[in-house]
């Protein structure tokens, strides 16, 4: 899915030819997805508090959580182009 998307924003990038608008709908998807990175984190974090003060142990594979967070990181991409898609609409 990663690839898909970046593929299309670079897709729209040649079609705009770089210009003002495309600039300010590429630096607004990027504050929407440094939005949704935050978030994530947060939620990490609170998750990871609750998990310190649980009665009992969760033991969780490595492997899980590996995949979990390698997903977590290309929604990234998807939110992104989401945003570039849903910009390019609205501006």
């Amino acid at each position: 899915m990663q690839v898909y998307s970046d593929w299309q924003v670079e897709k729209m990038g040649k079609e705009y030819r770089n210009d003002e608008r495309w600039n300010s709908i590429k630096l607004r998807a990027g504050n929407v997805t440094k939005t949704y990175y935050q978030y994530t984190v947060i939620m990490i974090a609170i998750l990871m508090t609750f998990s310190l003060f649980w009665p009992t142990n969760i033991l969780v594979r490595l492997d899980r959580v590996l995949l979990i967070l390698l997903l977590i990181i290309d929604l990234g991409h998807v939110v992104e182009y989401l945003a570039v898609k849903r910009l390019d609409k609205v501006m």
